[in-house]
């Protein structure tokens, strides 16, 4: 299947695309607004606004992320979303009371571990149809033995290779999710290359190393400078413990910066391989240097503002990711809402019913 995909696409190619462009038109003043009203009313009713809260950022987002001069929308309701949470939260209460009774109980786990496959897929479910574009809703059908298999059975196999199998991990949770999008009565189709992925895993861990070289230098260097001043054994203890002590935050500095390295380059890979109705195709071509930079940047002016500055992090952080983001159609994007218009509709109208809970994965 992915090689007939792969075809597609090289024909396509010789064909004329139009390229639409994402874009984001909100003012971090506005979402300042939002956002510490959030805050403030999430904390006066313990965290019960937080459904609220939640639902007023997404649709702020959403609806200020325009494609083609159209907006998308969330639809979510904070009462369902709210439900949701309350079950997970009484779910780890009677959990944490029943370990205390016996730890006998603790093969309840063993449960969760088969029911998450239908937290995923309901929570990716949610999600999707919660979204619409020219008031078409998106869709995401799961199925439960492919999901145990990715989100269960491929993790533990990343953890025992050490983070090798990380690429097949990636390729199948991309195709999984890709696969089973809908938008209206299109399909999407996703076929991201397993030898592009591993590339970007190959260039991950080179980031790593190189994060990790001047990191690690400085403190061998000062190690040894207070080794040969200081003789005696407690101050010969400390200063090796200081020693580890940089090497760990080195590596995990480097892994954050390799991670988000990794993150960029595999979503870029994947993103330009998703096509909608066979024709029409996305691409993304987010900076992997940008995003490190963003990324980091962000937390610091975050940190130096004591949290106020969140909310311009998160505009700029929406806004980079909007603008390196395209839609390649064939033809004009009216044809398209046009294939989806009749099934979109009649879905949208049955969702007050069957939406179901958002669980907060």
């Amino acid at each position: 299947m992915s090689d007939a995909l792969n075809s597609r696409l090289t024909q396509s190619a010789s064909s004329e695309f139009r390229e639409h462009s994402f874009n984001f038109h909100g003012r971090t003043s506005t979402y300042f607004g939002i956002w510490i009203v959030n805050i403030l009313l999430s904390i006066i009713t313990i965290g019960i606004y937080s459904a609220w809260a939640k639902v007023r950022r997404l649709r702020y987002f959403y609806q200020n992320t325009t494609l083609d001069g159209y907006h998308f929308n969330y639809h979510a309701e904070p009462v369902k979303i709210l439900i949701g949470r309350l079950i997970v939260v009484g779910a780890l209460i009677l959990y944490n009371i029943l370990v205390a009774i016996s730890p006998f109980f603790t093969i309840l786990l063993i449960g969760y571990i088969f029911l998450l496959p239908v937290i995923i897929n309901a929570s990716f479910s949610f999600s999707f149809r919660m979204t619409s574009f020219r008031d078409i809703r998106f869709g995401f059908k799961g199925d439960y033995w492919p999901a145990f298999g990715i989100y269960v059975l491929l993790p533990l196999a990343v953890l025992l290779t050490g983070g090798l199998a990380l690429p097949f991990f990636t390729k199948a949770s991309w195709r999984y999710i890709g696969s089973r999008v809908r938008y209206g009565a299109i399909r999407a189709e996703i076929a991201p290359p397993l030898g592009a992925i591993s590339t970007q895993f190959g260039l991950s861990i080179l980031v790593l190393i190189i994060t990790m070289i001047p990191l690690t230098a400085l403190p061998m260097w000062v190690h040894h400078i207070m080794a040969d001043e200081i003789l005696d054994e407690m101050s010969d203890g400390m200063s090796s413990l200081s020693v580890w002590h940089w090497l760990f935050v080195s590596f995990y500095f480097g892994l954050i910066i390799a991670s988000i390295f990794y993150r960029t380059g595999t979503r870029n890979v994947a993103l330009s391989t998703l096509v909608f109705n066979r024709r029409h195709r996305v691409r993304s071509f987010v900076g992997r240097g940008a995003m490190i930079w963003i990324t980091l940047s962000n937390f610091v002016v975050i940190l130096l503002t004591l949290g106020l500055a969140w909310p311009w992090a998160e505009v700029r952080r929406w806004r980079y990711q909007a603008a390196h983001l395209a839609l390649l159609s064939q033809g004009p994007l009216d044809n398209i809402s046009g294939m989806s218009g009749t099934a979109g509709e009649v879905t949208a109208a049955e969702f007050t019913d069957i939406e179901g809970f958002d669980f907060g994965l």
